[in-house]
C-alpha cells in the first residue's frame, strides 16, 4: 500500500517536470504527508496538465466514516467505491519519495523509497466527485517485495498523457498501465522511526539509520 510520502520540489520544479500550464501554489516542503491532508494532484483539463489541490482519502456516500486512501489495481474497476472515478477522473500525484514499513518481531521499521534515477515519482490516482483522491497500488517489484507485498503504481512519463486523458474510459486501455516499476529501479533507505508519527514534519523523517538483526541494509 502507500500510506505516507513526501514532496520536496519547488513550484517551479513541479511545473517544469510535469509540464504544467501554471506553477502550483507553494505548499512548502512536505516531509511526511499523511491521509486526510491536502495533496497536490495533476489532472488534464482543457487538454493540458493542470494542478489541483485535493484531500487524500475517499469517503463512500454509503459509509462516510470509512476512509479509502488506496485502491487495488487488480479490482479497481469492479469495486463499487472506485469504478466510476477511475474511468472518469484519473490524476497523477507527484512525490519525491514514499515510506513503507517492514515488520520484524512486531516492530515496524520505516524505509524511504525513491527512484534510482533521482527523478520525482508520479503516483497513479483518481478523484471522486468531491475531489478527494485515492492512490493505486499493485504487486511489488523485486526491491519492494523485500519489505512489503504491495507498492504504489508509479507511472513513467510516456504513459502520463494516456492515463490522464478523460476520453479514455475502457478498462482494457487503462489496466495495462497499472503495473510495478521494473526491477532495480528503486532505492530503499532505512530511516528514523520519527516518521512513524504523522505529526512529525521535519527533515529527520529522511535521516538514514543503521539496521541490524537481519533486516535490510
Amino acid at each position: 500500500m502507500c500510506g505516507r510520502f513526501n514532496l520536496r520540489l519547488t513550484p517551479a520544479e513541479l511545473q517544469e517536470f510535469f509540464r504544467l500550464v501554471d506553477a502550483p501554489d507553494d505548499l512548502g516542503i512536505r516531509y511526511n504527508i499523511a491521509p486526510t491532508q491536502p495533496i497536490l494532484t495533476i489532472q488534464q483539463r482543457e487538454g493540458a496538465p493542470q494542478w489541483v489541490t485535493a484531500a487524500w482519502g475517499l469517503r463512500p456516500s454509503w459509509n462516510p466514516a470509512q476512509l479509502l486512501i488506496n485502491a487495488r489495481s487488480e479490482t479497481v474497476f469492479e469495486t463499487r467505491a472506485f469504478a466510476k472515478s477511475i474511468r472518469e477522473r484519473r490524476c497523477l500525484v507527484p512525490a519525491s519519495g514514499f515510506y513503507e514499513w517492514m515488520t520484524i518481531s512486531k516492530e515496524k521499521l520505516p524505509y524511504h523509497i525513491t527512484q534510482k534515477s533521482g527523478e520525482p515519482l508520479a503516483f497513479a490516482g483518481f478523484c471522486d466527485r468531491e475531489g478527494a483522491v485515492a492512490l493505486m497500488t499493485t504487486s511489488p517489484n523485486a526491491e519492494m517485495a523485500e519489505i512489503h507485498d504491495r507498492m504504489p503504481v508509479i507511472l513513467t512519463r510516456p504513459v502520463w498523457e494516456h492515463y490522464l486523458d478523460p476520453a479514455v474510459t475502457d478498462p482494457a486501455e487503462i489496466t495495462p498501465l497499472l503495473i510495478p516499476l521494473p526491477d532495480d529501479s528503486l532505492s530503499l533507505t532505512p530511516v528514523d522511526p520519527v516518521v512513524n508519527n504523522a505529526r512529525n514534519e521535519t527533515p529527520d523523517c529522511l535521516r538514514r539509520v543503521p539496521r541490524t538483526g537481519g533486516t535490510l541494509f
